[in-house]
Formats: structure tokens, sequence, C-alpha cells
């Protein structure tokens, strides 16, 4: 999914944009991102090691002037806006970093980070971001996430292939078959 989340970017990617991925792992989207010259690119998670790898990463490319991490749960609850719309958190880690497009590439682990993450993407379309989300056919908790979806955003979602780029309001679902893909 992160091959096909990096080849998505190559070819759709607005260099204005700024970008953040949940769940970054190694960072495959987010060092794409930033060498296709997105003006700020944000990888997140929750893995120390991860954060650290992908910052020696983007050092050893000359990308550390555009490519940062932060430490992010998608499980967090998103904080109480019952005060008029206000969210005072000073804790950084309860809220994603702020970004134009947010990339999620096979980060359902399990049910309760599928449904966090569903949470998620509906506030951050919300705010009026793009979000992308990329997913194995084969995972089970990606079922869980597009149910979750329907429910709370949107009872039309389905999942695409790369090749039906198409974002409804802000979403693009994308499907990943690992079989079919090529490695060449």
């Amino acid at each position: 999914s992160a091959r096909t989340a990096a080849i998505a970017l190559q070819k759709y990617l607005d260099p204005k944009w700024t970008v953040c991925e949940f769940g970054c792992g190694p960072g495959l989207p987010s060092i794409t991102a930033a060498r296709m010259g997105a003006c700020k690119v944000i990888a997140t998670d929750l893995d120390e090691l991860a954060l650290k790898l992908v910052e020696a990463a983007a050092s050893a490319q000359q990308l550390n002037s555009i490519l940062q991490t932060s430490s992010f749960d998608l499980t967090t609850p998103i904080p109480n806006q019952q005060d008029g719309g206000h969210v005072d958190c000073t804790d950084n880690n309860l809220m994603p970093p702020q970004a134009d497009l947010y990339i999620l590439s096979d980060v359902f682990e399990s049910s309760k980070v599928a449904r966090g993450a569903a949470a998620w993407t509906k506030k951050l379309l919300d705010d009026g971001c793009q979000v992308w989300v990329f997913a194995q056919t084969d995972r089970a908790q990606r079922e869980v996430y597009l149910d979750e979806i329907r429910q709370i955003h949107d009872s039309d979602c389905q999942w695409f292939t790369l090749e039906q780029f198409t974002t409804k309001h802000g979403l693009w679902l994308c499907e990943v078959d690992e079989t079919t893909v090529s490695y060449g």
C-alpha cells in the first residue's frame, strides 16, 4: 500500500500542499511527497524507531528542511469542542499536525485503529482537508474502517483502484491488491 500511495503522490500531488502521513512506518509516501515538491511533509507514527528511520532517510536525501516527524495516535479521541468550537490542546499529540492532505496507508492494525482512523477522517474532511486512504484487499480491518466511515460520513463510500482516482468531497479510498502489484 505504501508503494501505491507513493505512486498516487507522484501522479496527483499539488506542490502547494502540506502532507501528513499517519502511521508512516518507514515513510515511503512521506519521502515521496517531499521529493515531489510538497511544501511541507509531516510523517507520524507511535513507533519512535520508525520516526528516527524516517528522519535519517530524510537527512540522507537532504529533505529534512521539508520533512518532519511527529508522534500521533489515531486512537486518540477527538477533543470535545462543546465550548463553541475552540479546542485548547496543550499536548500536541492530541491533535494531528495541520495539513492539506492526510495519507493513511495500511494503518488498520486493529478494529480500534480502524474506528479511530474513521473518526479522524470525518473530522479532517469536516475541516476541509483531503484524506487519501490506501488499504490492501486482504486486510480485514479495512472493512471496519469502511463501515464506520459510511455510518459517520457518507453511506456511498467505496474502494477504488489507483486507476480510478477520485475524491468525493475530499476522500479517496484506494484499494490495493498486492497480488497484482508489479515491483519491477
